[in-house]
């Protein structure tokens, strides 16, 4: 964009995508991301405060610093969340594919993520994904209304979209079905990287 030259981005799947497969809308939301203040759990933790429904985060990932993770636990404390919380850590893969198979949908709101497998897994595996407009990489997959909700960066607003999520079963199975139609629609795959790559001249 800033040169001025046109361009096509050309999107890889994430490493060993043909494992993620679709499963039940569950029972809560799963948010799996190393857990640093870029990707925000601290954000969806101060939502989830403020969901008017008895919405449940399943997030999963090791913290990049202790002192972060205790600051998470004391404020889901503080705000009388921690009960509709599991931390899950550091899971197997294997494991993390059930859970993003078994989950309402996938949360996801980022700060500026530059692609971010996170989108592709959850678009794999039949779920929507709610994220916020500045996360970056998940926007190019996610439309507002469509594949998923994409929020203002704010706890109200990440609420609201909790909530749809929570409220709609059906909203989430639709936003679900389309995502991964997205998907396919966008062709991402490596034979596709390497076809439009071997064309080139």
């Amino acid at each position: 964009d800033f040169c001025g030259i046109d361009s096509e981005p050309l999107y890889h799947p994430p490493m060993d995508a043909e494992a993620f497969h679709p499963g039940p809308y569950g029972d809560f939301l799963y948010f799996p991301s190393r857990i640093n203040k870029w990707k925000r759990q601290k954000l969806a933790i101060e939502a989830l405060a403020m969901t008017k429904e008895k919405v449940v985060i399943h997030f999963s990932g090791s913290p990049d610093n202790p002192e972060y993770f205790d600051e998470l636990e004391d404020l889901a404390r503080r705000s009388n969340v921690l009960h509709r919380i599991r931390f899950l850590g550091r899971i197997p893969f294997s494991d993390m594919v059930e859970q993003y198979a078994n989950c309402r949908g996938v949360l996801f709101p980022p700060e500026q993520e530059d692609y971010g497998y996170i989108t592709l897994e959850a678009m794999l595996s039949h779920k929507g994904v709610i994220t916020c407009h500045d996360s970056g990489g998940p926007t190019e997959f996610i439309r507002d209304q469509i594949e998923g909700l994409v929020t203002q960066p704010d706890p109200e607003s990440l609420a609201l979209a909790m909530d749809r999520f929570w409220r709609d079963r059906e909203f989430a199975k639709t936003a679900g079905t389309n995502a991964n139609t997205r998907l396919n629609d966008m062709k991402v795959s490596w034979e596709n990287v390497v076809d439009k790559l071997t064309q080139c001249k």
